[in-house]
């Protein structure tokens, strides 16, 4: 009666929680490998379980997923067609001089290093507001941060900017003017 009770939930753990054989025998006090024979004694195939119901995370409807691509990622998607939905930002609008532009006004204060990524916080690419501006270290930081990891920014226009107003004797928005950029900044009395 015990083996079999054992046995009962060690196919539910297998099939219907889909815990790695690891992590079963990590609760039945025993090695992943132990599990992985009585999982094969018990008659389971290894397949059983690879196939499993999941919900789409962009349009929420359920799908057929591989067992270890639901446990691996945070987001699921049913298609390719709703991973590409769910990436698109309504507020992006590309510009290629708002990009150089925009790098420009960081460097003139932060040493922007060409590795270094500039963010456009509101999406709008022409908005060279020091105060809509990020640094990233890397691509793969900023698209991290796109994805909703936790990367940070190694320079942020919207708290960095106090910071800078000493750096420079005639500071960062003579810069700024002097090479017809306009930018806010704004008054450090009156913040």
């Amino acid at each position: 009666m015990r083996a079999n009770a054992k046995n009962e939930r060690i196919r539910r753990y297998y099939v219907v929680e889909h815990l790695t054989m690891r992590e079963i025998g990590r609760l039945e006090g025993v090695t992943g490998a132990a599990i992985c024979r009585r999982i094969k004694a018990m008659g389971i195939h290894r397949s059983a379980a690879t196939q499993i119901t999941s919900t789409c995370t962009s349009c929420k409807q359920s799908f057929i997923a591989a067992r270890n691509r639901v446990r691996r990622f945070r987001n699921v998607y049913c298609s390719k067609a709703c991973y590409i939905a769910s990436r698109r930002n309504p507020h992006f609008k590309p510009s290629r001089h708002g990009l150089r532009r925009s790098r420009a006004v960081v460097a003139g204060v932060f040493a922007l290093q060409p590795a270094h990524v500039v963010h456009h916080v509101d999406g709008n690419q022409k908005n060279a507001n020091l105060l809509n501006l990020w640094v990233f270290a890397s691509q793969a930081d900023h698209i991290a941060y796109h994805h909703g990891s936790l990367a940070t920014p190694i320079w942020r226009g919207d708290t960095d900017i106090a910071k800078l107003r000493p750096a420079t004797p005639l500071g960062f928005e003579h810069y700024a003017r002097e090479n017809g950029y306009d930018v806010y900044v704004p008054n450090s009395q009156n913040t």
